[in-house]
């Protein structure tokens, strides 16, 4: 796979991904913990997204030099988290409210 394509599909997959995520893990802070006394046990969960994502896009652009790597692998998680918040603030609230969530 090409750079320009593998760096297309690791942002905006990583996009959809990062809402499947917070999906994952608010269903997990809503349903199962005890809500909301345990709110913010797996906030860390949520921070560790960019940095797993960083790790597999610099596995996918490993045949790159390392500064092309580190650069394309950074960019394309940038773009991802930034998708991906954007995601959460228009699909992720109305799926926290359906949950029975609170804001």
């Amino acid at each position: 796979m090409n750079r320009p394509v593998a760096f297309l599909l690791l942002s905006l997959g990583g996009g959809f991904a990062g809402l499947m995520w917070w999906c994952l893990v608010d269903f997990i802070v809503v349903r199962v913990l005890p809500y909301p006394d345990y709110v913010h046990e797996l906030d860390w969960l949520i921070a560790a997204f960019p940095a797993g994502w960083f790790l597999l896009a610099l596995y996918v652009f490993r045949t790159s030099s390392i500064v092309h790597a580190i650069a394309l692998a950074a960019g394309a998680t940038v773009i991802a988290s930034l998708l991906a918040l954007g995601l959460i603030f228009a699909v992720g609230f109305g799926f926290h409210l359906s949950m029975g969530g609170q804001l």
